[in-house]
């Protein structure tokens, strides 16, 4: 009985110089670009850490690593203080957000009056739009 040739190329793997650098490569690369140094595609490297989960625990370490030294930081300078740290964390971590909220209303606060043109002769819009000309003229810098 012989063998079956399955073909294709061999399987992409991690050498252990690879695996420790990938912990390190993880606190500041994407995984495209850590890929792309060990020579192979994004795809490659993510299959890669889901057939083998102690590489992937490797990755997700060096996240983490870089997660938590760039987030203590960023909490010595909230607790120092520094009022664009603070906002940066509270949008962050505490869902806030900055939002603007324009009203608008008519005369002694009642309801904007709008006029619908399509119901106006040509002329009436016209002799309109020729007082808006003449008053555009009239705005300074122009």
């Amino acid at each position: 009985m012989s063998e079956r040739n399955e073909g294709g190329r061999p399987a992409k793997t991690l050498s252990y110089e690879q695996e420790v650098q990938l912990e390190a490569l993880a606190s500041v690369l994407t995984i495209e670009q850590i890929a792309h140094r060990f020579g192979m595609s994004r795809s490659t490297l993510s299959k890669i850490m889901a057939e083998d989960p102690e590489i992937r625990a490797r990755f997700d370490m060096g996240k983490a690593k870089a997660i938590e030294e760039i987030g203590g930081k960023l909490m010595d300078k909230c607790r120092k203080g520094d009022t664009a740290s603070i906002i940066f964390f509270l949008k962050t971590q505490a869902g806030w957000r900055e939002t603007s909220k324009v009203e608008l209303s008519g005369p002694a606060g009642g309801p904007v009056q709008t006029l619908d043109v399509s119901k106006l002769s040509d002329a009436t819009l016209a002799e309109m739009l020729a007082v808006a000309d003449a008053q555009k003229e009239d705005l300074p810098g122009d």
